[in-house]
């Protein structure tokens, strides 16, 4: 349910295969031509992939996938590609924002209309792998925020109500292991207790960190409007105290 994360990639990711992967993302466009022997390349490469799997559709990106790059464009890119030894023949759909635009409004979520995203004003992946990295509350810990807005958010009272046992059941933590990231992660069950309980106050703040998340807001509010996942209802389960 926990995840913890570094700005280093684990060990095991920079090995063979991983590393290819992470030199392939660690471009912010497809004519970037990066140090393949830079420790700073690797991890770029691990934070972004990082962050787009967390985020889903990071604010800074702009992809084939989600449909802000035409095909035909990124295809011209790739022919002239400086690197193509790093994979797929120089074809990277991905145009990162490295830093925030000095017009990007940071703290306003994206809504789910045609061109809300473009070259221009966008937040850089810089700063919203910091706010991610953070954690919640202090605590430097998060429960996944696709898990915690369409999954374990729906019964927010049963939530709080486990998250208030964990104390009293396990008042001696002092680590725990991660679903996945870096593990195992220095903890005690106060802390524990406030990263599972923020689920039920709703995106994590602050805004900017709260508009990082649109995507997977977006697509919360896709499914509660039609009824494809419960709205969050107290009593959906129970936790024998």
């Amino acid at each position: 349910m926990l995840i913890g994360l570094s700005d280093e990639p684990p060990e095991i990711l920079t090995l063979s295969p991983y590393r290819e992967g992470l030199l392939w993302f660690s471009r912010d466009e497809p004519l970037e031509k990066v140090d393949l022997n830079s420790p700073a390349t690797i991890r770029d490469g691990y934070q972004k992939s990082t962050l787009l799997l967390n985020n889903i559709n990071p604010r800074s990106l702009l992809s084939v996938a989600a449909g802000d790059l035409a095909v035909p464009e990124q295809l011209g890119l790739a022919f002239k590609a400086p690197q193509k030894e790093l994979g797929y023949f120089g074809w990277y759909p991905c145009n990162w924002q490295n830093v925030d635009s000095p017009c990007a409004a940071t703290d306003e979520r994206l809504m789910p209309k045609k061109s809300s995203k473009g070259f221009e004003c966008r937040p850089g992946w810089r700063g919203e792998w910091a706010r991610l990295r953070a954690g919640v509350e202090g605590t430097g810990f998060q429960v996944p925020s696709f898990v915690a807005e369409l999954q374990i958010s729906r019964d927010p009272e049963t939530l709080k109500s486990f998250s208030e046992e964990i104390s009293q059941r396990w008042p001696s933590i002092d680590k725990v292991i991660s679903s996945h990231f870096s593990c195992p992660l220095p903890a005690t069950s106060e802390n524990v207790s406030k990263a599972i309980a923020a689920v039920c106050k709703g995106p994590p703040g602050p805004a900017a960190r709260t508009a990082d998340l649109s995507a997977i807001l977006n697509f919360r509010d896709y499914l509660e409007e039609n009824d494809l996942i419960y709205k969050p209802q107290t009593g959906r389960g129970q936790w024998a105290a």
